[in-house]
């Protein structure tokens, strides 16, 4: 039996006025985020719209996360922030 979640991605900017940047990329062992503005949450999402990763973030600006333990391939990040969610692409490469 398997089990996932699907996300709706038809809501959110993937263009924006706002810094938001995301290092490396392609990725291995980890990312770096930066962002004009606080975020609250993380969510790494596959190429089929199914949940890999999930982070609260404490409302941080520069944070850090570590996606050595998924699998090589094209994924979406979608940030929440206060006002609005935006979605960036990351490849992770082994």
């Amino acid at each position: 039996v398997y089990s996932f979640t699907t996300l709706n991605l038809s809501t959110v900017n993937e263009k924006d006025n706002m810094r938001l940047k995301i290092y490396p990329n392609p990725a291995n062992n980890y990312i770096n985020i930066e962002s004009d503005e606080e975020i609250s949450q993380v969510t790494i999402i596959n190429s089929v719209g199914q949940l890999v990763g999930q982070y609260n973030i404490n409302e941080e600006k520069t944070f850090r996360i570590y996606v050595d333990s998924i699998s090589s391939g094209n994924y979406y990040i979608l940030f929440k922030l206060k006002n609005n969610d935006y979605l960036k692409k990351l490849i992770i490469e082994k």
